[in-house]
């Protein structure tokens, strides 16, 4: 738009400052921005200035149905207090050739009138990213104005409901669709899958193309009930935080619903996350234990694995080996205690051993979070085994340690692009113990790079004693 038209220079920009209009915008006033504007393709607004004086005048003046007529996204985030009042202007930015549109929004009856119009001024829509603030849970208007809106999609291939439920209606709409390939949600309810998964009303298999499923607060016997009702997913990723702590019983049977629904080959990321729950449980109960973890060795093609548990893990360094072997591609594994604090009368299981494994079979491994103890030395590896350069980085919670010295050989034996040892804040119930383990781990850290400049001399040297005769190693 020309200069002059506006009284705000963008340095003096706030949420609090106000954009006025210091003349009314004529049909001249166009002519420069309309060459520019069909070149525009995304758009996204954070409203860094109140601009509700000016949506008005540009409601009223924009020569044509929309401001972009070429627009593809639009992105659309406000504060509460200005949502209602700039809102039903995102009309003006609205046109048949979007694909993709992310709003939040207050719940009111403007706002969800506009709302149930959506999919007719979009046709196209292909991802839709929606947060209504329903306060008042009775808000069966809200809700409904929103089911009818995601029942309205039939190109949708992303779906994200950014609020604390969606209706049976809805779901079942998306569950069939050919083109859903992602759903994000904030919750799900059980009593919601009770009424899609009933057998009179799901007579074909659902979700048969997601790609990725993510779910910010669940409850584990819902999503269990949804791979219970549900086969064949294609799955890449699927991310959950659990809204408490989970009894390994609990926790057997998800994993058992869940390789039986979903392919094995398919699924790459997994994250089971923890949202809130209970301290001070009992490990026996609720401990991530070895069967679990052979339970997950049916995906072959795991790339990044996330799990946390309510309780230190009891995986023995067996079934960590037989994990490095099943998981090839692994990039990435966490294994976090949700509390974060150590039993110091329950020592980790894993030792160092483990990692022999993990060396030899993820040749991909970037970066690795585990409780191990590091007192358990291990022995001498065979040194005919090409070391793993791509592990960079090691998280090692709240690991006891014994002689930094051994540890950092060993580790910077199998790993020697190894650079970054990451300690928790707190390691005990005292700051002697904490302040103990903190200098040992720091003093492996400070190692690495000397025994890995120590073995680079010492192949060196080999090389120039028996040219051709010396390994990579």
């Amino acid at each position: 738009m020309p200069d002059g038209l506006f009284n705000i220079h963008p340095a003096l920009a706030s949420e609090e400052t106000p954009l006025r209009l210091l003349r009314p915008i004529m049909t001249t006033d166009w002519d420069r921005s309309s060459s520019y504007a069909a070149r525009v393709k995304e758009l996204v607004f954070c409203f860094q200035v109140q601009l509700a004086q000016i949506f008005p005048v540009l409601n009223l003046s924009v020569p044509c149905g929309s401001l972009f007529p070429n627009l593809k996204s639009l992105s659309w985030r406000s504060s509460k207090s200005k949502s209602e009042a700039e809102f039903s202007y995102i009309r003006i930015f609205l046109t048949p050739t979007l694909s993709s549109i992310s709003f939040d929004c207050e719940a009111s009856i403007v706002n969800c009138s506009l709302l149930s119009g959506l999919s007719q001024i979009c046709p196209e829509l292909k991802a839709v990213d929606v947060f209504i603030n329903v306060e008042d849970e009775d808000d069966h208007g809200s809700l409904n104005a929103t089911s009818h809106f995601l029942r309205s999609l039939w190109r949708v291939e992303s779906v994200t409901v950014r609020f604390d439920s969606i209706l049976a209606e809805a779901l079942k709409h998306l569950g069939k669709l050919p083109t859903l390939t992602c759903l994000h949600l904030e919750t799900l309810h059980l009593e919601t899958l009770l009424k899609l998964c009933n057998p009179s009303s799901m007579p074909h298999p659902m979700f048969l193309c997601l790609r990725t499923l993510k779910l910010e607060w669940v409850e584990i016997e819902t999503i269990t009930h949804f791979f219970k009702t549900t086969s064949q997913i294609p799955l890449n990723v699927l991310q959950l935080s659990f809204e408490d702590c989970y009894s390994a019983k609990d926790t057997e049977t998800f994993y058992t619903a869940l390789v039986t629904s979903c392919s094995h080959v398919s699924l790459t990321t997994l994250d089971l996350g923890i949202s809130g729950g209970s301290w001070n449980l009992s490990a026996s109960t609720f401990a991530i234990n070895d069967n679990l973890l052979r339970i997950l060795c049916r995906f072959p093609n795991i790339e990044t694995l996330s799990i946390e548990s309510p309780v230190a893990f009891d995986v023995c360094d067996g079934t960590l080996a037989e994990a490095a072997r099943a998981w090839p591609r692994l990039g990435s594994l966490t294994l976090r205690v949700f509390d974060g604090q150590p039993n110091p009368s329950l020592p980790p299981r894993p030792t160092l051993a483990f990692l022999h494994s993990f060396a030899q079979y993820c040749p991909r491994l970037h970066s690795l979070e585990i409780m191990l103890d590091a007192t358990v030395l291990p022995i001498t590896h065979d040194t005919s085994q090409p070391p793993q350069g791509q592990l960079a980085a090691l998280r090692i919670g709240h690991s006891p340690i014994s002689r930094p010295s051994t540890v950092a050989r060993f580790l910077s034996d199998l790993f020697p692009n190894l650079i970054t040892i990451t300690r928790p804040v707190y390691y005990g119930a005292t700051r002697a113990e904490k302040d103990i383990r903190d200098r040992q781990w720091k003093k492996v850290e400070g190692l690495l790079p000397e025994f890995v400049a120590v073995r680079e001399e010492e192949r060196a040297r080999a090389r120039a004693l028996f040219p051709g005769a010396v390994s990579g190693n």
